[in-house]
C-alpha cells in the first residue's frame, strides 16, 4: 500500500494533457477574444496577462507551451 502511495504525483507536479498558452495583451477585447478562441478548444488552456510583469511571474510557476505577444 505505501509503494501505491509513494507513486503518484504531488499536487504540484500534476500536468493535464491541455497545452498552456500565455496570451499578454494590454487590449481587454482583444485578450478575451483570443482567450475565448484558445479556450473553445478542448486541448488548450489559455492563460491572459494584462503586462509583462504578470506575464514573468506566470512563467515562473509554471511553463506554457506557447506564449504570444502584442508589441
Amino acid at each position: 500500500m505505501m509503494q501505491e502511495e509513494s507513486k503518484k504525483p504531488l499536487p504540484g507536479e500534476q500536468r493535464t494533457t491541455a497545452k498552456t498558452i500565455l496570451v499578454v495583451e494590454d487590449d481587454v477585447d482583444t485578450k478575451e477574444f483570443l482567450a475565448f478562441l484558445f479556450s473553445s478548444a478542448t486541448v488548450y488552456h489559455c492563460q491572459p496577462a494584462t503586462d509583462a510583469s504578470q506575464a514573468v511571474h506566470f512563467v515562473q510557476r509554471v511553463k506554457p507551451d506557447l506564449i504570444i505577444v502584442d508589441y
